[in-house]
Formats: C-alpha cells, sequence, structure tokens
C-alpha cells in the first residue's frame, strides 16, 4: 500500500487552532499521529471528543496542545483518572471562580491569592482529590 504522507507530514497539515474530531480509545486512536503532533509543538487545538476521549486528549492536554475541549468524559478506564484532564478543569474551574467572584462584589480580587484558597479547598474534596 502507498503511503500518501507521513505523520510528520499530516501534523504539520494540522494548523494551530485547528478543531479536531477524536475517537474513545477502543476506536483506533492513533497515537503516533499524537504524538507527531506534540513533536511540533501543536496549540490551541479544539478537540471535539466523539463522545469520549483517553489517552489521546489527556497526552495532548498535559502536553499543552488543547486549548478547547468537547467531550462528556475523559477518562483512562482501568488505569485510573485522567490527571492533566483534571488539572486542566480545575484550573478552568478556580479560573471561573475568581472572575465570577469579582463581579458580585464588584471589586478586582488577587487573583493568586484566591486561587490558592480555592486550590486548598479543591484539594480537601473528596470528590475531586487526586489519588
Amino acid at each position: 500500500m502507498e503511503t500518501l504522507c507521513s505523520l510528520q507530514d499530516l501534523a504539520e497539515a494540522i494548523p494551530d487552532g485547528a478543531v479536531l474530531a477524536i475517537p474513545p480509545d477502543d476506536s483506533g486512536v492513533s497515537i503516533a499521529a499524537t504524538l507527531a503532533l506534540i513533536r511540533r509543538s501543536a496549540r490551541d487545538l479544539h478537540l471535539v471528543c466523539v463522545p469520549t476521549s483517553g489517552l489521546q486528549a489527556e497526552i495532548l492536554i498535559g502536553a499543552g496542545a488543547v486549548a478547547t475541549l468537547e467531550t462528556s468524559a475523559v477518562t483512562l478506564g482501568e488505569f485510573g483518572p485522567a490527571h492533566r484532564f483534571i488539572d486542566a478543569l480545575r484550573k478552568e474551574f478556580v479560573d471561573i471562580a475568581i472572575s465570577a467572584a469579582g463581579k458580585v462584589i464588584k471589586e478586582t480580587l488577587d487573583k493568586e491569592k484566591h486561587r490558592k484558597l480555592i486550590e486548598e479547598t479543591l484539594q480537601q474534596s473528596a470528590v475531586l482529590k487526586k489519588n
């Protein structure tokens, strides 16, 4: 079978900010293509998980390549929680909470001070605690 293009060429053809639909892990995920995107330092990708993702999203999130994620879940199944996804979700939650609180009290908040307070609270939460 003739190769149409290399994975590197494919990764280069996907621009930063592209919208990518990715399947669940059990549907033929191309980790080799994922790693090619990371090697080229892809950024600001918009992932649409169809309907969930796992290792592929986790790797791209951990590499800092994802700006937007549409999914019903990111899970590593029997291997445990998707820690990079949880960290990104936690950071986004903290940013939204600080922004919303500032609007409610109509004052600018000390972002670092409040980030630390919210993160400490989340650490104590049994629901979001990392194992």
